[in-house]
């Protein structure tokens, strides 16, 4: 496998120049010296940012307000300029319908096995190198274009098992088209064109990609590749769902779209590895939503899927991910994926989030990522000698981390608050987490060093702990532990939760327990008329745990509505029971 270095600078599919968008202290001008300044927000920004992206001369006379988050997304930026082409008044409606349509180009050829029609130029703006040293009348580039699609499809279709993309209804041919132009700003988008169906929202599309990739970190011919790897898995997405529910114009699940298509390009160009360019703005950050889109994080989140590969040792999660996405949001069917495997997108978070610690120097790439010795390392919130027992207060925003770091002699501890909510009204929450030594107690977790760490918080169910220890021969243990309230006790524990479990909104309940020492745990549910529904056996470790039940019998299908009664037996003796009430 080919390695290299992240180079200083970052860079996502999209790079705009910094003096079309200006930096926040930047004069914007004013339209009189009396008038107060000009900003522009809305449409007016949306215009200009479309403008800068798929303009290849464009110069804005206006920058745009500080306020303005520019879009680096350009398939995102594209279906929501489509979405509110009326929005814009005519002139620059016109102006956009143009830039936004096919392009014209003189010459194309057909993959080898049909299914990709590629569109070039020799002359002009647009056109590609006319190199070509095999001597079959067709540039060097677009033979490159071409095998690239080829070996995309056979990776994506024929080894993944994705969809093949929706046909286009014979446009420009019967095949899938890409085009090769002058992107300018861009790496390459797929441009989605014609709505087959909503609720799966299925859509046509093409590609285009850049004519030399002389503008962008990965230049030349494997900037090609990795462009084209990634957007024909944009292709594959527009026909399983590109969801726009609340109808803003923009895609609900652009996070996972784009994480999936940075991961494909891995996965089809090992050797590449342009995804190491995103990984530095996601580390330097942590306390930023898994699912918050800046044009930047969506793609260095792609690491998750190598972290899901390496743990689960395959690659095929992804697929199960996106048949969940035809009729589910994201996070929604990432949690159904993990709850198949007995876990959760909360566990899943949280032991994540830990791996991100084991990268650069820290990295031991037998246990976590294979590659995360050329991973930066994840900024600290701080680092701090271990002198005695340590409380610290950490605020976080939901479906976000941080990292403090304690350090005694040649060994290390990494804390790492874990805020788990993703729920749609998720809110900044506040948690304590102790770093003790020597304690042993149903509460801490142990981590090695004969450190103990606990995560304490009002609202405990929204937390996890995640902790990494170093020991000083370079061992590395990575854990998680759930979070408790400062007063919990067996005599005050919550019940099942959610309670009742309106299958409408929920997967599973979840039924909280503790444990004074590690023992084989069994959950048997029975029915209103004594009858068993489903019974689970699992090894669990003393402390505050739980179970999840998804509301299934044990033929793995959901249940009727009605009251029914849970029984915990640890080790044979019961420890806890409860009634569950299921809506359907």
């Amino acid at each position: 496998m080919i390695k290299f270095r992240p180079m200083v600078f970052t860079i996502c599919f999209i790079m705009i120049a910094a003096d079309i968008f200006p930096q926040d202290n930047a004069q914007q001008p004013r339209a009189s010296e009396n008038d107060a300044e000009l900003t522009i927000a809305g449409t007016e920004a949306l215009y200009y940012q479309a403008m800068a992206v798929f303009s290849s001369d464009y110069q804005p006379a206006i920058p745009l307000s500080e306020d303005v988050q520019p879009i680096k997304s350009a398939t995102g930026l594209a279906f929501q300029i489509k979405s509110r082409m009326d929005e814009f008044n005519p002139d620059q409606r016109n102006l956009l319908q143009k830039i936004l349509a096919r392009p014209n180009l003189s010459h194309s050829t057909v993959s080898p096995d049909g299914r990709f029609r590629v569109h070039y130029t020799t002359v002009g703006n647009n056109a590609v190198s006319a190199i070509d040293m095999d001597n079959n009348s067709i540039p060097d580039y677009v033979d490159e274009a071409v095998f690239s699609l080829v070996r995309s499809y056979n990776i994506e279709i024929e080894d993944l098992g994705f969809r093949p993309p929706p046909d286009d209804g014979g446009v420009d041919g019967p095949e899938w088209d890409i085009y090769i132009t002058n992107v300018g700003g861009v790496y390459s988008w797929t441009n989605s064109e014609t709505q087959l169906s909503s609720n799966p929202d299925r859509w046509t599309s093409y590609i285009l990609v850049d004519n030399n990739y002389q503008h962008t970190p990965t230049t030349g011919v494997d900037g090609l590749r990795v462009s084209i790897a990634h957007e024909f898995h944009h292709m594959i997405q527009l026909g399983y769902n590109g969801r726009d529910d609340d109808d803003n114009g923009s895609f609900d699940d652009l996070f996972l779209m784009e994480m999936s298509s940075t991961y494909m390009e891995d996965l089809v160009y090992d050797d590449i590895n342009d995804y190491y360019y995103y990984l530095t703005p996601l580390f330097n950050n942590t306390n930023v939503a898994f699912d918050h889109v800046d044009g930047i994080k969506e793609y260095g989140q792609c690491i998750f899927f190598h972290y899901l590969e390496a743990r689960y040792q395959t690659a095929g999660l992804l697929r199960e991910i996106w048949d969940g996405v035809v009729d589910l949001p994201a996070l929604q069917a990432l949690d159904i994926v993990f709850r198949n495997r007995e876990s959760s997108l909360e566990e899943e978070l949280a032991l994540y989030y830990g791996w991100n610690a084991a990268t650069g120097s820290r990295a031991d790439i037998v246990q976590f990522y294979p590659e995360g010795d050329f991973y930066p390392e994840i900024v600290l919130d701080s680092s701090t000698e271990f002198k005695n027992d340590t409380t610290i207060t950490s605020a976080l925003r939901p479906q976000a981390a941080r990292y403090y770091e304690f350090t005694r002699g040649d060994e290390s501890v990494i804390l790492i608050p874990v805020h788990v909510d993703w729920s749609e009204d998720a809110r900044s929450d506040t948690t304590m987490l102790v770093l003790s030594e020597g304690i042993s107690h149903p509460f801490y977790k142990s981590i090695g060093g004969n450190f103990s760490t606990r995560i304490i918080a009002d609202r405990f169910l929204n937390w996890i702990g995640a902790a990494l220890f170093r020991s000083g021969s370079g061992q590395t243990e990575i854990v998680t532990f759930n979070a408790t309230k400062s007063n919990l006790s067996e005599d005050n524990l919550p019940g099942a939760f959610p309670n009742p479990l309106d299958l409408s909104t929920f997967s599973s309940t979840t039924i909280p327990f503790i444990l004074n020492e590690p023992m084989l745990v069994k959950l048997a549910i029975f029915g209103s008329s004594g009858q068993l529904v489903f019974e689970q056996e699992q090894y669990f470790d003393g402390g505050f745990q739980m179970m999840d039940w998804n509301a299934q019998n044990m033929n793995g299908r959901q249940v009727s509505g009605g009251i029914y009664i849970y029984y915990l037996f640890g080790d044979g003796e019961l420890i806890n029971r409860n009634k569950i009430a299921v809506v359907r």
